[in-house]
């Protein structure tokens, strides 16, 4: 998640296992956020080493991605350890990015027809990408890494979360990360240049069914 571009994570903006993966239990229905408390403060890269440091979990997720006052999008995140992938539909066009151990693929149905293309790198993606879980971290620690992080806790689709608010030293740009215990994104919001960006948890399960990181099509030159 580039704040300056919207980007995240899970990233969006991501960017998300959590209580509900452990127990290989579902949250379903309408999201809630509401604020339990306030816990201090720390680093960024500290606030994401919580998470790194243990190994990434396994689940699948659906988020609402919202740009200001636009219609929610709807955007499915799938992790299985270092294998990624985050879908959405924009217009009838399914865009579906894998980040299969480091390496970023963009593969895109247009007319029933999918193709797919390798991405040197995160930032060469569209503006308002959701980034995987783990970019997502990694892009917080990095963009916010001068910055005083704010803690404090939410409960969004029935999980309570771990969040971290940070203000950029450079830019204009408000970024606040919500965590599962187990690491995955229970929301993101970043505000940038006035606009605001928020993904949203709506619903999560503890298991990748086979065949969640095979490509649709072969990767063009």
């Amino acid at each position: 998640m580039r704040p300056c571009r919207a980007r995240w994570l899970i990233g969006a903006v991501v960017t998300a296992s959590l209580a509900a993966c452990s127990s290989a239990k579902s949250s379903k229905g309408a999201s809630t956020s509401t604020t339990l408390a306030t816990n201090g403060k720390e680093s960024a890269e500290q606030f994401v080493r919580d998470y790194t440091a243990r190994p990434a979990p396994s689940y699948v997720a659906t988020y609402a991605l919202q740009s200001g006052s636009s219609t929610p999008r709807t955007v499915a995140v799938v992790q299985d350890g270092t294998n990624a992938k985050v879908s959405e539909i924009k217009g009838g066009t399914d865009t579906e990015v894998f980040d299969l151990h480091g390496v970023l693929t963009s593969c895109t149905n247009a007319s029933a027809t999918w193709t797919c293309r390798r991405i040197a790198d995160e930032a060469a993606l569209p503006a308002g990408t959701v980034l995987s879980p783990a970019r997502t971290l990694a892009a917080f620690a990095r963009d916010f890494a001068n910055a005083d992080v704010t803690l404090s806790s939410q409960v969004v689709a029935g999980q309570k979360l771990r969040c971290a608010t940070a203000n950029a030293t450079s830019r204009p740009v408000r970024t606040t990360l919500c965590l599962t215990p187990a690491g995955a994104i229970g929301s993101s919001t970043t505000t940038s240049g006035g606009a605001t960006t928020t993904l949203t948890l709506m619903k999560l399960t503890g298991s990748v069914a086979p065949g969640q990181f095979l490509l649709p099509a072969k990767v063009g030159g």
